[in-house]
């Protein structure tokens, strides 16, 4: 029941639930005058009880049964590709975990919460959602720092760094890194990883986030 005589607010909601939730539309065979039957996308009854056709005021309602007696909310199959995938698992094992995209940038959550997840952002502005994976430009991967410093990322290609090198990382400054194979590496210092860098041979790409750079000179006196 709404205070409402919104679509937006009224039949758009029935067919919200309909699609959300395993439920059966009842349809009221005996209305009072002034009481005007509706029916949504996906044949909800509703009734609209208007306020210049009855004593009181207007609002609106409608009825169901829920088929199983549970309220379990159905999540939608994702939208994802194999492909699209499947190019994620050289950083992590995606088993376990739900892929989200939005645009050209990529997400993961916990597959346990793909269900709420789905509910929830019909109705709220999610700010943060999951894992940010990184950006996949057709069949391009920029992989985000958020990535790189999630524990369970299992990315091959590393390069340790020594002191002079890590700290130039941090400063977002670039060098070369010798006898190390061309593409996506994860940089680390003393085993702990700092983020990601691409080597193209003759010089390499820093990834390192820059509003997270080192910008003292003198980081050592």
């Amino acid at each position: 029941m709404t205070c409402s005589l919104s679509q937006a607010e009224n039949e758009d909601m029935l067919d919200f639930l309909m699609e959300s939730f395993d439920l059966s539309p009842l349809k009221i065979n005996h209305l009072f005058e002034g009481i005007v039957e509706t029916s949504s996308a996906t044949g909800a009854y509703g009734y609209r009880l208007m306020p210049h056709l009855i004593q009181g005021e207007g609002f609106f309602l409608a009825c169901f049964r829920k088929n199983d007696g549970q309220a379990t909310f159905r999540p939608s199959k994702s939208k994802i590709r194999h492909t699209q995938e499947s190019a994620w698992n050289s950083f992590l094992k995606t088993e376990a975990l739900q892929l989200i995209q939005k645009e050209d940038d990529f997400y993961a959550i916990s597959a346990a919460h793909q269900a709420f997840y789905q509910q929830t952002q019909r109705a709220y502005k999610w700010i943060k959602r999951g894992i940010a994976l990184g950006k996949m430009i057709r069949k391009d991967i920029i992989p985000d720092h958020e990535l790189a410093m999630y524990q369970a990322v299992e990315f091959q290609e590393r390069v340790e760094l020594d002191l002079k090198q890590a700290l130039m990382y941090l400063k977002k400054d670039t060098f070369v890194l010798p006898e190390t194979p061309k593409g996506w590496h994860l940089a680390s210092f003393q085993g702990l990883p700092l983020g990601w860098v691409k080597n193209l041979g003759n010089r390499m790409n820093n990834y390192y986030p820059s509003t997270y750079r080192i910008l003292k000179q003198n980081i050592l006196t």
